[in-house]
């Protein structure tokens, strides 16, 4: 027997619920996908231009060098949504190797590993590399209010 309450459309309120929550899906991946960027961003450009943060320096071509390069070209990408699904899994990766190389040996505290940062980053990459891409990016076709 079911238990959901009918709406005056005929429709249960679960199933409007759910059809709610499906419309508002491109605009939360959007969301979610424009923060995670400017995230990224923000790491990169604390690394090549000290700014928001200023960072010590480090020699041309070596690991930090390349995280900054990844951090800063990925995250204008993805805030931009070009190529957005390499962009992410390249970053992913370099999060996650950032993470154990680095975040990882400070403590096995989460705050004081910085696990949030570590651990989060390369998870929204896998949504946004494995998700259908959303029709809010940069020289779409598409009406922003249409998904596909």
């Amino acid at each position: 027997m079911d238990h959901a309450a009918n709406s005056p459309s005929g429709q249960s309120s679960s199933a409007s619920f759910a059809t709610w929550l499906d419309r508002l899906s491109p605009y939360a991946l959007s969301i979610l996908r424009i923060v995670a960027a400017l995230l990224f961003l923000e790491h990169g450009t604390s690394k090549f231009f000290d700014f928001p943060q200023v960072m010590e320096p480090f020699p041309v071509f070596s690991m930090e060098w390349f995280a900054g390069l990844i951090e800063f070209a990925g995250g204008i990408l993805v805030a931009l949504g070009l190529f957005t699904r390499a962009a992410a899994l390249i970053m992913s990766g370099e999060m996650a190797i950032g993470y154990f190389l680095f975040h990882a040996t400070l403590s096995h505290r989460r705050y004081q590993s910085r696990w949030s940062t570590g651990c989060y980053l390369p998870r929204v990459g896998r949504v946004a590399a494995t998700h259908r891409p959303s029709s809010f990016r940069s020289g779409s076709s598409r009406s922003c209010f249409q998904y596909g």
